[in-house]
């Protein structure tokens, strides 16, 4: 354990000889300007980069484990042309992460805001800046993005490089109304695999470069007005606009037609998106009955569709019955697993009207000792 009262005590260059996953910060505030250490060992329940400017000499892999975070609530975090990996959350609630020509990975959610407190029960406002300026800079989230800065210098900051996100993304005020300003060479690439929403709380924060290269059934779902300035280059990827009057998008190849109603809006020759004969959002090519609005999807490939279909997979386990154990109505090994492990799998659970997440063989041997104890 490594415990410091007052920051004002520090290490200057801080070496690890044990294993990092046996180092405990306490509290978890760095307390060096310099680390050396073995870039894939590095493990803590948490981080926070405080007191210091820090500047990555090598990549860096920070397990955050179990609710723990990677926090940056001061000063400078330079990635310095390395790549930083977060297994876990980031919450960026202060100070300056500069990417530098390096790469971010969060493999959890990045919130550009301040943590919950003891009084605060909620995330607040941040003044934390994110500096992408450099063609090489990449941020990729697996969680979903959460802007609420009060820094309004982004729009000198979010000039180059591309984010790419794979959960939701949102823009919140607090009081800064251009958080999220992308311009210049900025991209965004919306790259899930299920739904993502999009939400901006005010239109003066917007979109620079976006791509969509999520191909999901479920697509985008833009929630607010949305505005892009330069290029949405939805790639005839699946999206629906909750506000479309207000939407502001641009006419990137000039042919007249806005991006967002343009089939191929790189192309001033091509226009028109593919056919979607029963106007349900889904193109004819990815949709199971382009004649039926009401449905678009059949899992199990039996001719109804999931919205009609009682069991989506059509592994015998109705959609109801899975919904109510928490299990996958779009995998039909749910009904050959044996969730409980007592020898019985959960298709003959459910035959049985028994429940599949309970052992009772385990229970009965839980409630002899208790019966011992009291006798006792």
């Amino acid at each position: 354990t490594v415990s410091f009262a007052n920051y004002r005590s520090h290490f200057n260059i801080l070496e690890f000889k044990n294993s990092p996953h046996n180092i405990i910060f306490n509290p978890a505030e760095f307390t060096t300007s310099q680390l050396i250490y073995d870039k894939d060992a590095l493990g803590f329940n948490a981080i926070n980069f405080k007191h210091f400017d820090f500047t990555l000499s090598q990549d860096m892999t920070i397990n955050a484990k179990g609710t723990g975070y990677v926090q940056l609530s001061n000063h400078t975090l330079d990635l310095n042309g390395h790549t930083l990996t977060i297994n876990g959350d980031l919450i960026h609630s202060g100070g300056t992460l500069k990417l530098n020509g390096g790469k971010l990975i969060v493999k959890g959610d990045y919130r550009i805001q301040t943590p919950p407190t003891e009084t605060e029960k909620d995330y607040t406002a941040s003044n934390g800046l994110l500096s992408m300026i450099n063609a090489t800079d990449k941020v990729t989230v697996e969680g979903d993005f959460v802007m609420g800065s009060n820094n309004n210098a982004h729009s000198k900051h979010l000039t180059s490089g591309t984010m790419i996100l794979k959960g939701d993304f949102s823009q919140i005020l607090y009081s800064a109304y251009y958080n999220f300003e992308a311009t210049g060479k900025h991209k965004v690439v919306l790259a899930g695999n299920g739904i993502q929403t999009v939400s901006f709380a005010n239109y003066r924060s917007h979109f620079n470069i976006l791509n969509i290269t999520n191909k999901s059934s479920a697509g985008i779902e833009f929630t607010t007005k949305t505005v892009v300035t330069k290029l949405f280059d939805h790639r005839r990827n699946r999206f629906l606009l909750a506000d479309n009057a207000d939407a502001n998008f641009p006419d990137y190849d000039s042919d007249g037609i806005k991006d967002h109603l343009d089939g191929y809006p790189t192309n001033p020759t091509k226009t028109a998106f593919p056919k979607d004969s029963d106007n349900d959002g889904f193109f004819d090519s990815n949709d199971a009955f382009p004649n039926n609005s009401s449905e678009w999807l059949d899992t199990d490939n039996d001719g109804v569709g999931n919205n009609a279909d009682s069991d989506d997979d059509g592994d015998g386990l109705p959609d109801v019955w899975e919904f109510k154990y928490g299990f996958d109505s779009l995998n039909s090994s749910d009904a050959l697993s044996d969730s409980d492990g007592d020898g019985v799998t959960n298709l003959d659970e459910y035959l049985n009207g028994t429940d599949p997440t309970v052992n009772p063989s385990a229970n009965s041997s839980a409630i002899v000792p208790l019966i011992q104890m009291l006798l006792f």
